[in-house]
């Protein structure tokens, strides 16, 4: 795969050309403390509040900053039985605004509102040439019509999703909670929370149609001077959405776990594995009924007082059902000093 191949050449080659010290950092930690901030893209999880891996360190006191994360991915899968069917073919991207504000005593508050595309993309190719590359199996994709946008869920016949129009429009708005429970010189303890209220319309997978609320438990802990390891633990309750409702379980478990290497002084590389439940019931499939897992390779680049920015690739390993063939991750930290 051409185009894939070019990616990494340049984004090593851009990690490599920076080796100045970094201006500005948050963690206690030696070691880079920080993870990507990366949820199963699927459309059929996505609208819902399953957390993203938020890193431990959480923002100073009196300080502020933004996120702006910008998430792209291929989704192709489908499968069959007696009596349900199911197509999930496109593209979606979700642009993600983040503001930060970090408190006394170790609190954090902050708002996220996202800005969700669907439509037919453009990896299609490319995707299709990878597998041709390495020899792996195609799923149908080389019989079917490249870059188009149909989502197509039947039950004895009848329509429970038909959705094959591009859209873009804004997405859920959240609410975020964070406080730090423990830090020392080498690891540290937060516990994060997250209300998310549906502002997106459902009708266009913009928004779950419900209110969901998450809270986890996040740990991080310097290996030594340039590795550290992190691992999350949280809990989600999903209110009844509005898309397969009858489906649609109401509380999810996620996990995760991290290691960064410090290469170069403002240079950093990370491997991220997430997991979570399934959201849904009721279903042969396993597109609905098997857990997600998702493996992200990247790393971060410091901007000096421009903050950071990450670049990720994502891939759905080991269960290739319940989540996207691939994601691109690309995230800007910017932070804000006091007045």
């Amino acid at each position: 795969m051409k185009l894939a191949l070019q990616y990494l050449i340049v984004y090593t080659l851009a990690l490599q050309a920076v080796f100045v010290p970094s201006a500005y950092s948050q963690s206690k930690i030696a070691a880079p403390d920080y993870s990507f901030a990366i949820a199963n893209q699927s459309p059929l999880t996505i609208l819902y509040g399953v957390p993203r891996y938020h890193e431990t360190s959480l923002t100073q006191a009196g300080l502020s900053q933004w996120d702006v994360s910008f998430d792209i991915s291929n989704n192709f899968t489908g499968s069959s039985t007696g009596s349900e069917f199911l197509r999930i073919d496109g593209e979606n991207t979700r642009l993600g605004l983040r503001y930060l504000r970090g408190f006394r005593n170790g609190w954090e508050l902050g708002a996220e509102l996202a800005i969700m595309h669907y439509g037919g993309g453009k990896l299609d190719s490319v995707i299709t040439n990878f597998h041709d590359l390495f020899g792996f199996g195609q799923m149908g994709r080389d019989r079917i019509a490249k870059n188009q946008l149909n989502y197509q869920y039947t039950v004895d016949g009848v329509d429970q999703i038909q959705f094959n129009q591009t859209a873009t429009g804004i997405g859920d708005f959240s609410f975020l909670l964070a406080k730090q429970v423990r830090a020392n010189s080498d690891s540290q303890t937060s516990v994060r929370a997250q209300l998310k209220l549906p502002t997106g319309n459902s009708a266009k997978f913009f928004g779950s149609g419900a209110t969901d609320v998450n809270l986890g438990v996040h740990h991080s802990a310097a290996i030594n001077q340039n590795w550290a390891w992190q691992l999350y633990g949280n809990i989600a309750y999903l209110g009844t959405g509005e898309i397969l409702p009858s489906q649609q379980k109401n509380t999810v478990l996620s996990a995760g776990v991290g290691l960064n290497w410090q290469a170069f002084e403002r240079v950093s590389f990370r491997v991220q594995w997430d997991a979570h439940t399934s959201v849904y019931k009721r279903s042969n499939l396993g597109q609905f009924r098997k857990d997600a897992y998702l493996i992200s390779f990247g790393g971060r680049i410091s901007l000096n007082k421009l903050g950071y920015l990450d670049l990720a690739i994502t891939e759905d390993a080991p269960n290739p059902e319940a989540s996207p063939d691939v994601s691109f991750y690309v995230n800007w930290r910017l932070p804000i000093n006091p007045p």
